[in-house]
């Protein structure tokens, strides 16, 4: 009969990820965010510029806004990727106690 386990805060996200398999992911985020980032931002510009060559306000408006968002958004999970990285390394025991958690 097995025991019962506390419940805990990481065990609904075990299918996502494995906290060695999450490290090893940083360099693909980065990536990802910075390449998403580029191409919306580029995108945005070009919204609105033909949207100012037509003179559709709304639309450039529209256009302005959500480049501006997600600047704002991907840099902030660009610091927040950066600021884990800095932080200390965790001691062996909790890598192992989160390991254990995402294992389900």
């Amino acid at each position: 009969m097995s025991e019962p386990r506390a419940p805990s805060i990481l065990s609904g996200r075990a299918h996502l990820s494995h906290a060695p398999a999450r490290l090893a992911n940083d360099d693909l985020a980065f990536s990802y965010l910075y390449t998403f980032r580029r191409i919306i931002i580029v995108l945005a510009l070009i919204g609105a510029g033909v949207a100012w060559a037509e003179q559709v306000s709304g639309l450039f408006a529209a256009f302005v806004c959500i480049g501006i968002g997600e600047l704002i958004e991907c840099s902030y999970y660009l610091g927040v990727l950066r600021w884990e990285q800095r932080r200390a390394p965790l001691p062996p025991l909790v890598l192992k106690l989160r390991s254990l958690a995402y294992a389900g």
